[in-house]
């Protein structure tokens, strides 16, 4: 048998390698020329999916240097669009596409090999990703860990998409259990009523957190920090530190990212504001705090998100955000007392100061008739001072004064004329007993339009409310009580609300 010699055996392989490339075969070249598209910075690893549902194949790669995904929408011939830039954990070696939260939306997942860490980045299906959640890739605690790899499927038959990493470093294989479903639920961010705002209710539920299952150990309550606010407190001072940074002792704020299609990058901060823990109950809630009230011109809204925390440390679940805004439900209390010196040169008006901490003024009217409406068509000045003199003022005018706070919550109306002042919100003009029916009528002049509680009560019986009743355009307030019985003595009286209190007229039996 014939010999190759090691020269010949090296020549033959180095021209079956460079024949390789224009090897065919019966259909034609199996490859054909590379096209190059541009990702991010290092790309170590690629991945192919459907990711915006339009049915053509997507590229995303992870990009090493880039701290980030690229994602390259398909054209379905081959050939892509612009990369849209996606930050990740750092230094991302590995990339994979699959559903893991089950919205039939494909999500993205790192493995990134510095932090040794996972990111997932959630997919809207259309193309795009929120903003990365990581995960500690190994349970070998005490020393750096690298992650290389990631793969998903399920690996307990629970029909969810499991975690396999490769930490590289050390001979294991990390297996993250997906726990789908155990991320808590923001239900609602409602304003709190009857109060003087800042407040709204957050309410939610965690399906992790159930009768009978101890792994959720408690919740942290986060919330957006303001654009401007974040501006001013990172802002460097003069020693060169960020303010943001050198005035927390503790990490009480997080910052996510967010990429557009055109490549800006807009950053999230978010400000711990409790911590509560869990009692294994359906639902939670908490009452929070607001960065503004809602404001006439303006409706700004508040941003929270919950995580739920568990015995390991780096181990937590989050919500989505969802936001809400607080309203200043509480006029302020209407002024009094309220006097007027009718004099030959004009009107002297003068009154009592309101004690509510958010008042912005008062606002005076002015009209020949006592039962006017007030209006911006009749009204004389609006200011924070308590008292006026009206130049121009007379015996023929009548005046009205509210008080209003910064939220343009306006009181009820306190009316004086020549004859007097009325300072009364309401007062009894009559009861008339018509056989089994007792009719009442009160008189609101100042306030048409003023709403009231009417309460009775008997020698057997308190307080107990009948209804409401309103005062028609002239001031009268009316009500029938038609359910008595006859023998029996029944007592009535108002109740309205006055600022942040229920005023009581007197009773009438």
């Amino acid at each position: 048998m014939r010999k190759c010699s090691l020269n010949a055996l090296v020549t033959l392989a180095f021209l079956t390698f460079a024949l390789w490339p224009t090897m065919a075969f019966a259909d034609g070249p199996l490859f054909g020329a590379p096209i190059d598209f541009a990702p991010g910075s290092s790309p170590r690893s690629v991945a192919i999916g459907d990711l915006n549902g339009d049915g053509k194949l997507d590229l995303t790669t992870a990009n090493y240097n880039g701290d980030g995904v690229s994602v390259l929408l398909g054209n379905g011939d081959g050939t892509f669009g612009a990369k849209t830039d996606f930050a990740t954990g750092y230094s991302p070696r590995s990339v994979a596409i699959a559903d893991l939260n089950g919205d039939a939306k494909p999500d993205l997942t790192t493995a990134n090999e510095n932090l040794g860490t996972v990111s997932i980045l959630l997919g809207t299906g259309h193309g795009t990703f929120g903003a990365k959640t990581d995960f500690i890739a190994s349970g070998v605690m005490g020393t750096s860990i690298h992650a290389w790899s990631v793969a998903i499927g399920d690996l307990n038959g629970d029909e969810k998409p499991d975690l396999a990493v490769a930490t590289g470093d050390w001979p294991t294989v990390s297996v993250l259990v997906n726990r789908l479903g155990s991320v808590p639920v923001i239900a609602a961010v409602h304003d709190v009523p009857n109060d003087q705002g800042e407040r709204v209710f957050v309410t939610w539920r965690c399906p992790l957190d159930q009768p009978g299952q101890q792994v959720v150990t408690g919740y942290r309550i986060w919330r957006r920090v303001p654009a401007l606010a974040v501006a001013n407190a990172t802002r460097e001072d003069s020693s060169g530190e960020s303010g943001l940074e050198a005035s927390q002792s503790e990490p009480t704020f997080q910052q996510t990212s967010t990429v557009a299609r055109d490549g800006s990058v807009s950053e999230t901060f978010w400000e711990a504001v409790a911590t509560l823990p869990s009692a294994q109950l359906v639902r939670y809630g908490y009452t929070a705090a607001t960065t503004q009230d809602s404001m006439a011109g303006s409706n700004p809204y508040t941003a929270f998100f919950v995580q739920a925390l568990t015995a390991e440390p780096f181990e937590f679940y989050s919500s989505a955000p969802d936001s809400g805004y607080s309203v200043d439900n509480l006029s302020p209390a209407q002024p009094a007392p309220f006097a007027a010196s009718y004099g030959p040169d004009g009107v002297t008006l003068h009154w009592g100061a309101n004690t509510e901490d958010d008042l912005r003024g008062y606002r005076l009217y002015r009209s020949t008739s006592p039962d006017f409406t007030p209006a911006p068509s009749n009204l004389l000045v609006a200011q924070p001072d308590t008292g006026f003199f009206d130049p121009s003022g007379s015996l023929a005018f009548a005046y009205k004064l509210s008080a209003i706070d910064v939220h343009g919550n306006e009181s009820r109306f306190a009316l004086v004329t020549h004859d007097g002042a009325t300072g009364a919100l309401a007062s009894l003009l009559s009861a008339e007993v018509e056989g089994t029916v007792v009719r009442l009528r009160w008189l609101a002049a100042a306030n048409p339009g003023l709403m009231a509680t009417v309460y009775r009560r008997t020698s057997e019986s308190a307080w107990t409310a009948l209804g409401q009743v309103s005062a028609d355009g002239t001031g009268i307030m009316a009500w029938n009580d038609a359910q008595v019985s006859l023998g029996q003595q029944y007592g009535y009286r108002l109740g309205i609300w006055d600022g942040a209190s229920e005023v009581f007229l007197e009773a009438v039996s």
